[in-house]
């Protein structure tokens, strides 16, 4: 009887294909908000996280009221993201932060990009003590 309620659970809930593409699964998220998802920024978990660090920087030093298009016109590496320019940096870098962890789950069956995250995370909370003290 265990036998079969396991072997109707794993129909249901265990995924036995292969997982999406990583890229695949954060445009995904993100474009279900109607945000975009370049390539160019976000095709790797490792590229996505430098620049969702590079985006909680920006955060950090101009704002949370700041737009994409204002972020970009200070310099940040965020250029691919012009079709975004009127969006709150703010909801964007929450949206982006949801996304990769979506992703992650969807693409690797983990979550332990959280520890990268927490790192970055604290990186950034040291960089903005430091720039409040000086």
């Amino acid at each position: 009887m265990a036998d079969k309620s396991y072997a109707r659970f794993k129909k249901k809930y265990v995924v036995s294909s292969p997982k999406k593409s990583f890229y695949g699964c954060f445009k995904e998220s993100l474009e279900s908000l109607g945000l975009p998802a370049p390539d160019s920024l976000f095709k790797t978990s490792q590229e996505a996280l430098k620049v969702i660090a590079a985006i909680a920087a920006a955060v950090a030093k101009l704002g949370t009221k700041v737009t994409i298009g204002e972020v970009i016109g200070a310099g940040t590496p965020a250029e691919g993201l012009i079709a975004a320019a009127g969006v709150s940096t703010a909801f964007y870098l929450g949206a982006c932060i949801g996304a990769l962890l979506y992703a992650h789950e969807n693409a690797y069956g983990t979550t332990a990009i959280l520890r990268d995250i927490k790192d970055e995370l604290n990186a950034l909370k040291r960089y903005r003590e430091g720039v409040n003290e000086g």
